[in-house]
């Protein structure tokens, strides 16, 4: 098997970063299974390869240049071998397929043969993909694996877990310490150069710092959100990467902040330190990587791709239309019938992402979100931004979600808060404001009860809508959950969850169905009027099931295999749109036919430098 080059660069979000040993390129893996090659410093873009069907999850450099390990989110790990300077192909030297996501790849120092492999399952498996080909499970955890780092010498490997705690494996003298203390999953780990410390970056929004001999935390480094990944310079400085958009340089030791990186729009998901440390690599959700100088922490190079993921529908049926928001920010109107009009660009818009958006039951409202913390009203005459609410949240804004009747809108955001305000024509005024142990992006009305429904941290909620006191609530999943629904009775709530799983609970809580059959997180779920749920998958299928049985009718494969991020149905032909990551909107009847697409792809304009030093 060999990895063709591929002519386009980054369309969709990038997860992993990860230099070559001396320095000179820089490896980056995406949400497509696209894996590309950059020179360092000038981030030109040399080649780039399809290695996955899905995410690519992990990278993980071998010695030898020329040679890298990819895994997936589809549980498989595959080892390449490239010809020094001929970037036409990449050929599979080896692969092991796992029953899980793989999320942790390193090779053990200092000869860099073996290579430890962190999967959801638990397991922790040491490879030699250049080597002997051996495979073994050395430890099987009683939670998700999410990383895995060996302590310079190789004589210790971490691991981070679902559980909240870091294992430490001494494998040649079978010990394991456990180091306690934080309250939510640990990512990412990464031992100092002198391998006296050991950092951990975790979805409790902190970076903790440990002693390796004692597995005593001695420092604490906060961050606005979920802090996924650290990394150590050769003199102890830290570099850190959060869900905040932001990269932070520590002295770690003290807690000390010494610069604040702002030059990514949403979240920031890796980041790395050259082995020379002259440079730092991070790369995001908005599709890029950069490069920043390890000295004066000022970015040198943006190596960018297109901003196409689409976050936001809204329908409007009376007129046979809909609107979709973008990742850059924009706002579009796309007729439902016609087939030669282009998609209309609304005036405004959100500086970042558009997060959602909704239209009131009369159609003359339509609301909006974006990761820059503000709620736009349009009115339908002009579609003019009308009214913007904005300071309510100190966070992005998630989802926005008007009443069946239109009189009440709900505001989810990063914050972890519900806002709830009273809406008269395009004004706001806040009623009440609820607080989640999570981020908020799940928010249904009942169109029977009145209920509002929530999903966030795992729970459901159920709030009276006039006075935001709590009805009724239940554990729905362990993870986060990405949507809920109602359907049209008011009977049934589903909800779709990182854990793979939708599941369908009467109104006071108790579980009906649980569909399982996506492969990766499940991002969306609706309710049709002719007994059907949909359900849109990061592995870019979406899932038709009988509502009364919960029985899988279909699971239907869309183009480009891209995250399908949001569903919307039209309720006059039980049809369903489908909006993915890649910038097409997809029609869908019930039986999975794709009845037509729209392209709403934009190019990635150039960004203004945001930097601060401490």
């Amino acid at each position: 098997m060999t990895a063709e080059p591929c002519l386009h660069t980054h369309n969709d979000p990038v997860r992993s970063v990860s230099f070559t040993a001396d320095s000179r390129w820089l490896y980056s893996g995406d949400d497509s299974g696209l894996l590309v090659l950059s020179s360092v410093p000038e981030g030109n873009q040399i080649a780039a390869w399809r290695c996955h069907q899905t995410s690519i999850s992990a990278i993980a450099v071998a010695p030898e240049l020329g040679s890298i390990v990819t895994a997936s989110v589809d549980g498989t790990v595959r080892a390449w071998k490239m010809e020094s300077g001929n970037f036409d192909q990449m050929e599979l030297v080896a692969e092991a397929t796992f029953n899980g996501e793989v999320s942790g790849l390193a090779f053990r120092p200092p000869d860099l043969i073996a290579l430890a492999i962190s999967v959801a399952t638990g397991e922790v498996v040491l490879w030699q993909p250049y080597n002997t080909g051996s495979l073994a499970v050395v430890r099987h955890l009683p939670a998700q694996a999410n990383s895995v780092a060996w302590m310079p010498d190789g004589s210790r490997l971490a691991v981070g877990c679902d559980d909240c705690l870091l294992y430490q494996f001494d494998l040649a003298n079978r010990r394991t310490g456990v180091f306690r203390g934080h309250c939510h999953h640990v990512d990412q780990l990464a031992y100092s150069c002198c391998g006296q410390y050991l950092a951990s970056g975790s979805h409790d929004r902190t970076v903790r710092v440990w002693q390796v001999a004692t597995g005593q935390c001695i420092a604490v480094l906060p961050h606005k959100l979920d802090s996924v990944q650290p990394d150590w310079a050769q003199d102890g400085r830290l570099v850190t990467c959060s869900y905040d958009k932001s990269v932070r340089v520590w002295q770690p030791l003290t807690a000390e902040l010494l610069a604040e990186i702002r030059e990514h729009q949403y979240d920031v998901d890796d980041v790395e330190w050259s082995p020379d440390n002259r440079w730092i690599a991070s790369c995001g959700w908005d599709h890029t990587v950069r490069l920043y100088d390890g000295a004066d922490y000022r970015q040198v190079a943006l190596i960018g791709g297109t901003r196409n993921q689409i976050y936001a529908l809204a329908v409007d049926s009376a007129r046979r239309r809909f609107f979709a928001g973008t990742a850059a920010g924009k706002l579009y109107e796309v007729s439902l019938d016609s087939q030669s009009r282009e998609p209309k660009l609304l005036p405004g818009s959100h500086d970042g992402p558009v997060t959602s958006a909704d239209l009131s039951p009369d159609g003359r409202i339509l609301a909006s979100t974006g990761v820059d913390s503000k709620m736009v009203l349009r009115a339908v005459d002009d579609w003019q931004v009308k009214g913007v609410t904005s300071r309510s949240h100190g966070l992005d804004l998630e989802i926005a979600r008007f009443s069946p009747n239109g009189s009440r809108l709900a505001v989810g955001a990063r914050d972890n808060s519900v806002t709830v305000y009273r809406v008269e024509g395009v004004f706001a005024e806040k009623i009440f404001q609820i607080t989640h142990e999570r981020r908020v992006k799940a928010l249904a009305w009942s169109s029977t009860n009145g209920l509002l429904a929530t999903g966030a941290d795992g729970n459901v909620r159920l709030v009276d809508p006039a006075t935001g006191k709590l009805r009724a609530q239940w554990r729905a999943h362990e993870r986060m959950i990405n949507a809920i629904n109602w359907s049209a009775d008011g009977e049934l709530l589903a909800t779709a969850c990182w854990d793979r799983l939708v599941r369908v609970f009467r109104a006071d809580g108790q579980l009906v169905h649980e569909l399982a059959g996506h492969h990766y997180n499940v991002n969306c779920v609706e309710f049709s009027s002719a007994g059907v749920i949909a359900t849109g998958g990061w592995e870019g299928t979406t899932g038709f099931w009988d509502a009364t049985s919960g029985k899988l009718l279909r699971m239907v494969s869309l183009p480009e295999f891209s995250p399908v991020h949001v569903l919307r149905c039209l309720p006059e032909d039980n049809t369903i749109l489908a909006a993915l990551w890649s910038g097409l909107i997809v029609r869908l009847r019930s039986d999975g036919t794709i009845m037509r697409t729209w392209d709403l792809k934009e190019r990635l304009p150039s960004q203004q430098t945001h930097w601060r030093v401490a």
